[in-house]
C-alpha cells in the first residue's frame, strides 16, 4: 500500500466539531486532567468511530491511533506510536506547518491497483493557556459516495450527449452528417484517440466516418475489412452484441497492422437495424485497459441511435429516387397527353368554322370542353411534380394586384353567373411566399368558389380578405353557395377528391395544389362551412414586408 498521497478538493468536510471536541478529550486526558469519566468517554468515542483518528503531539509525531486507523495503516507492517507523520503521510507535514489552523484537504489513496478515496481533517489541540500542543487527523473513506457520484455524472453525461445526438440526427437525413454527429457526441462520454464508422457492402466493413486520425495515419490505415477475417467485426457479426479488449497486446485475435500497432485498448458497438447488422462503431485508446464493459454498453446507445437515423436517411434516399422517378414519368406522360390534345383542340376548331346542325355543334362544344378540362388537369399534375422538387426562396409579395389579377382571369365566369366580387381591403397585407405560387392559390380558390356558387343562387357573392395577426397573415375566400357537409370537409383536400358533380365540374386536384403550396410556404389551410349556407377556404402564411406604394384597385366587381 503506497501512502503518498495526491491533494484533491472536491471532497465532502468532515464534522468540525466532532474532531475539535475528541481533541480537547484526547488532550485532557493525556494531561493529566480527565476524570474516570472522562477517559471512559474518551476510550468509547475514540476507539468506536468509523473514521480513522491519529493524534500527534507538538513535532508531529503519532501518539495515538484508533483501531480504524490501525485498519487503513495495516500494511506498514510496523508500530505507527512514534513515527513522525511525514513517513506515513508526507503530503500532510507541508499542510500541518501552513498554519496552526483547521485544515481539509482531500486525498486520493491506491489500494491494491483500485482507487479509494478519502477525506482528511486537520485540527490543532491547544492547551489551557492556548499553546498549540499537536494535532488532531480524521481520515474518511469516501470511495462508495465517490464512485455514486461519478456514475451519476456519467450517467448524466450520457443522457445530455443521447439527447443532443437524437436533436441533431433529426435535423438532417445525410448520411456524412449524420455519422459525424453521432462521432462528436461519442467523444463527450467515451474518451478516445480515434473512432471511426463502418458501414458494410456485403462481407466487407468500409469506413464511413471517423474523427481522430492524423494525415499519416489516415494514409496507411486500411479503410476496408473483410468481416470473416477481422474476428472483433466477426463477434459482432455473429452476436449482435458489442465487444472489448481491454488489452490488445494480450489478445489473441486482434489482427495487428503496421498502421494499428499503437492501439492498446478497443471498444465496439454493432449497428443494426431490422434484425441486421449493417455496420458497426469503433474506439481505438493508446492507453491499455481504457474500456470497460460499462463503456460497451454506452457505446451501443449510441450504435442504436445510428440504427435509427442511418434507416431514415436511406429511407429518404429511396423515396428522393422514386420521386424523381415519379415526377420525370409525370413529364413524359404529360408532354404525350398534351400533343394529341393539341392535335384535336385543332381539328375541333377547324369543324368549328362548318355550319353545323344544332345537335352537331353541341356535340362539338362537349369536346372542346372535355379539351380544356384535360389540358387543365394535365397543367395542375405538373404543377404538383413542380412543387416536389423546387425550392423557392420566399420574398414578400403585394396580394392586392396579384389578385386583380386572378380576377381578371375569370372575367367570363364572374359575368356569366353574375357574381358580385369583393375585395375587403385596398391595402391587403403582404405576404412572404413566391408570387408565381401564391397566385395559383387565390385562383384555386377563387376558381373553386365560382365552381361551387351555385346555379340557383339569386344573389351570388364572392368576398376576399385578410389580416395580420403578428408575424402571419391569414386570407380568406367566401362564397355564399352551395356549402360542404361537415363530414365531407375532411377528404376535402384529398386528391381526386369532388363534390356536388351535378352542379360543377372539375378535376379534384386545385385543392391539393392549394395545401401543397400553402404547407411548403410554412402555412396552414382549412375551410369553414355548412351545407346551403356557402363556405369560407382560409389559408396562413408568414408577414411580408409593406411595399413603399401599395397598389390600389377598384373594391367591389
Amino acid at each position: 500500500m503506497s501512502f503518498d498521497f495526491g491533494v484533491y478538493i472536491w471532497l465532502l468536510p468532515v464534522a468540525a466539531g466532532l474532531v475539535l471536541v475528541l481533541g480537547v478529550i484526547i488532550w485532557r486526558n493525556r494531561a493529566g486532567r480527565s476524570s474516570d469519566v472522562g477517559v471512559m468517554a474518551y476510550t468509547a468515542v475514540f476507539r468506536s468511530l468509523a473514521d480513522a483518528v491519529l493524534i500527534l503531539d507538538k513535532d508531529h509525531r503519532i501518539v495515538d491511533v484508533n483501531p480504524a486507523a490501525e485498519k487503513l495503516l495495516t500494511s506498514l507492517q510496523k508500530p505507527l506510536i512514534g513515527m513522525p507523520i511525514h513517513t506515513v503521510f508526507p503530503s500532510f507535514q507541508p499542510l500541518i506547518e501552513q498554519h496552526d489552523l483547521p485544515v481539509r484537504e482531500g486525498i486520493e489513496l491506491q489500494v491494491d491497483a483500485l482507487p479509494a478515496y478519502f477525506e482528511a481533517r486537520i485540527s490543532p489541540i491547544y492547551t489551557a493557556t492556548s499553546v498549540a500542543a499537536g494535532h488532531v487527523i480524521v481520515i474518511r473513506d469516501v470511495t462508495e459516495q465517490r464512485q455514486t457520484e461519478e456514475a451519476e455524472r456519467a450517467q448524466r453525461l450520457l443522457a445530455e450527449a443521447l439527447r443532443d445526438t437524437a436533436s441533431a440526427l433529426n435535423s438532417t437525413l445525410d448520411v456524412e452528417e449524420v455519422l459525424q454527429h453521432i462521432l462528436l457526441d461519442v467523444e463527450r462520454v467515451l474518451p478516445h484517440d480515434t473512432a471511426n464508422v463502418m458501414l458494410l457492402q456485403g462481407d466487407v466493413a468500409c469506413f464511413a466516418g471517423s474523427r481522430g486520425y492524423s494525415e499519416q495515419m489516415w494514409k496507411t490505415i486500411h479503410k476496408r475489412w473483410l468481416v470473416e477475417e477481422t474476428p472483433n467485426l466477426r463477434y459482432m457479426m455473429q452476436t449482435g452484441e458489442p465487444i472489448v479488449i481491454s488489452d490488445v497486446a494480450q489478445d489473441r485475435g486482434w489482427v495487428d497492422t503496421p498502421a494499428t500497432r499503437w492501439i492498446r485498448s478497443y471498444v465496439g458497438a454493432p449497428i443494426q437495424r431490422n434484425n441486421q447488422i449493417i455496420g458497426f462503431i469503433n474506439l481505438d485508446s493508446a492507453t491499455p485497459n481504457s474500456y470497460q464493459p460499462e463503456h460497451a454498453e454506452r457505446l451501443q446507445a449510441f450504435a442504436n441511435q445510428a440504427a435509427v437515423a442511418l434507416g431514415n436517411a436511406q429511407l429518404f434516399a429511396e423515396l428522393a429516387e422514386r420521386n424523381s422517378e415519379l415526377d420525370a414519368y409525370a413529364r413524359t406522360i404529360a408532354h404525350d397527353l398534351k400533343s394529341p390534345l393539341g392535335l384535336i383542340n385543332g381539328y375541333a376548331e377547324l369543324v368549328a368554322e362548318y355550319d353545323l346542325p344544332i345537335a352537331g355543334r353541341a356535340q362539338l362544344d362537349i369536346i372542346q370542353e372535355t379539351i380544356g378540362r384535360m389540358e387543365e388537369m394535365i397543367d395542375q399534375l405538373l404543377l404538383l411534380a413542380q412543387l416536389r422538387d423546387v425550392e423557392q426562396t420566399a420574398v414578400s409579395v403585394e396580394v392586392l394586384p396579384l389578385i386583380y389579377s386572378v380576377i381578371s382571369r375569370f372575367t367570363d365566369q364572374i359575368e356569366a353567373h353574375n357574381i358580385i366580387v369583393q375585395v375587403e381591403s385596398k391595402e391587403l397585407p403582404p405576404l412572404a411566399g413566391h408570387a408565381p405560387w401564391l397566385e395559383e392559390v387565390f385562383a384555386n380558390l377563387f376558381s373553386n368558389a365560382i365552381k361551387y356558387i351555385g346555379s340557383s343562387n339569386p344573389e351570388p357573392r364572392i368576398r376576399i380578405s385578410g389580416i395580420a395577426a403578428g408575424s402571419m397573415v391569414r386570407y380568406q375566400i367566401s362564397d355564399n353557395g352551395l356549402g360542404i357537409n361537415p363530414a365531407d370537409q375532411e377528404k376535402l383536400f384529398d386528391m381526386f377528391t369532388r363534390f356536388h358533380r351535378e352542379e360543377a365540374a372539375g378535376t379534384g386536384i386545385g385543392l391539393p395544389i392549394v395545401q401543397r403550396i400553402v404547407q411548403k410556404l410554412g402555412g396552414e389551410v382549412g375551410v369553414e362551412s355548412q351545407s346551403g349556407q356557402g363556405s369560407t377556404f382560409w389559408f396562413t402564411l408568414p408577414a411580408g414586408e409593406p411595399a413603399p406604394n401599395s397598389f390600389v384597385g377598384p373594391e367591389n366587381l
